[in-house]
């Protein structure tokens, strides 16, 4: 029994000590301390995996788990230095999907973010719909579509 034991620290360890072997901790400052850059191969979205066992797992989660602790189910790491391939815990923090996106740079995060529509509406209580999907849409654009398609349609049975 005790040898499964030492032979269990052992293969920890090894994994530990591989998993630090491909981070660079001399990349870019942020907010006083350097970026811990994965020196290995990034996917097509820029993050880093390392694979255990059969697993892959991405970088930024093992090391957040190995340094700060579990990650609680139904939460995400945000890399607030916004660079997907560092590993320094200091950088990363536990959030919400939602939290994530709406600090993020996309599409999404802009959308979520825009107080009025592009004709310059607010997205406020009374004027906002929520589609089936999640999105949201400006009823008063929402309405006047509604009205421009019905017009045309009767304009084409007359």
């Amino acid at each position: 029994m005790e040898k499964e034991g030492v032979r269990a620290m052992n293969t920890k360890q090894l994994i530990e000590e591989r998993f630090w072997s491909k981070v660079d901790k001399s990349g870019p400052l942020f907010n006083g301390t350097y970026c811990w850059l994965w020196k290995e191969h990034l996917t097509g979205t820029g993050y880093a995996q390392f694979r255990v066992g059969e697993k892959h797992i991405l970088v930024h989660r093992f090391a957040y788990e190995l340094l700060k602790g579990q990650i609680p189910v139904g939460l995400e790491i945000d890399h607030l230095c916004r660079r997907r391939s560092c590993v320094q815990p200091e950088h990363l923090e536990v959030v919400t999907p939602r939290d994530n996106t709406l600090r993020g740079t996309g599409v999404a995060a802009q959308a979520a973010r825009a107080t009025h529509c592009p004709q310059g509406h607010p997205y406020d209580l009374f004027n906002t719909y929520l589609r089936p999907d999640g999105g949201r849409d400006c009823r008063r654009c929402r309405n006047h579509r509604s009205y421009i398609y019905h017009r045309r349609i009767a304009h084409v049975v007359h």
